[in-house]
């Protein structure tokens, strides 16, 4: 009996610290998606977590993850054609949030993470978000083959071409959030996927790089612009972007790792087709990716497991 009672207050005492104002929201919707996958029948302790912010965007991409969870272990029809909505509402709003800007934009969101860290962050979280929910459309497409579900040839289709768009997004973001980490962190050249725990590399001093001598005007020009440049990004570090980096790095590699490695156990029969289509995946690219992943602080670490 005093078990149970310990049991109780132990657990009143977690959910009462996971309500936390002052916690951020993407760590908020980790510990709902823990909760769903530790046990199912946590779904409304985990709802009820998730709807004290709607309007947050971690916070609707929790949802989807819910959503898509919960329509796998019971697909009932109406419960596919709500998370559908769900998920379509939230691609408008991340498709209406991302506007590139061309060449402009994104020469202005790498100068974000130094001039104002929180609008380059948000911009990564909504295209992570965005390749997030396009795939799990596809999931709920899956889901809906899988359990005798009436689907066309033309939804067939589109579904390919749906989950096509959502690797290259993957493709594009990891590039993108990857650039910006080997500024920060150390990182081989040669690799393509971090190691966990980063290290934070080290800054080269100023009196260092201006006493290197050069012979010619232009190559010390371009030297000069790319040192400022990559210092000015590096500024991140003392602004406290350092855990944000690390997040974003995180939270894209669990797709973009996932790809990889469910693309490399393809039959190989198979594979020439699908290379066809613009998929190819790299079976220890997707099993460090995940390892990365796993160990990471974003909500995405739980579903690296």
């Amino acid at each position: 009996m005093l078990f149970y009672v310990y049991y109780f207050r132990r657990t009143r005492t977690l959910v009462i610290d996971m309500s936390s104002d002052n916690e951020p929201t993407w760590r908020i919707c980790r510990k709902a998606v823990w909760m769903l996958i530790q046990n199912v029948n946590n779904l409304a302790d985990a709802e009820a977590l998730l709807n004290r912010q709607e309007n947050d965007l971690h916070i609707a991409s929790g949802k989807c993850f819910i959503l898509l969870l919960t329509a796998i272990q019971t697909p009932e029809k109406s419960r596919l054609e709500c998370a559908l909505a769900e998920f379509k509402r939230l691609e408008a709003r991340c498709g209406a949030m991302l506007d590139d800007g061309g060449w402009l934009g994104a020469f202005r969101r790498k100068l974000q993470f130094s001039s104002s860290a929180a609008a380059g962050v948000d911009y990564y979280d909504g295209q992570i978000a965005l390749a997030d929910v396009t795939l799990c459309i596809v999931g709920l497409m899956v889901v809906k083959v899988i359990n005798g579900y009436n689907v066309g040839h033309m939804a067939t289709a589109k579904t390919i071409y749906t989950l096509r768009r959502a690797w290259k997004m993957y493709q594009q973001c990891y590039a993108s959030v990857l650039d910006i980490y080997r500024t920060v962190y150390d990182l081989d050249p040669d690799d393509n996927t971090p190691r966990w725990p980063p290290v934070l590399k080290r800054r080269q001093s100023t009196s260092a790089t201006s006493l290197a001598s050069t012979s010619n005007v232009e190559s010390r020009m371009h030297r000069s612009a790319t040192t400022s440049f990559v210092t000015l990004r590096q500024d991140c570090v003392s602004n406290g972007m350092t855990k944000d980096v690390v997040r974003l790095m995180a939270a894209v590699s669990v797709g973009y790792g996932a790809f990889n490695l469910i693309l490399s156990l393809m039959s190989p029969m198979v594979i020439p087709l699908i290379g066809m289509l613009g998929f190819r995946g790299n079976r220890q690219t997707g099993l460090e990716a995940l390892a990365f992943a796993k160990n990471g602080p974003d909500v995405h670490a739980p579903l690296a497991w």
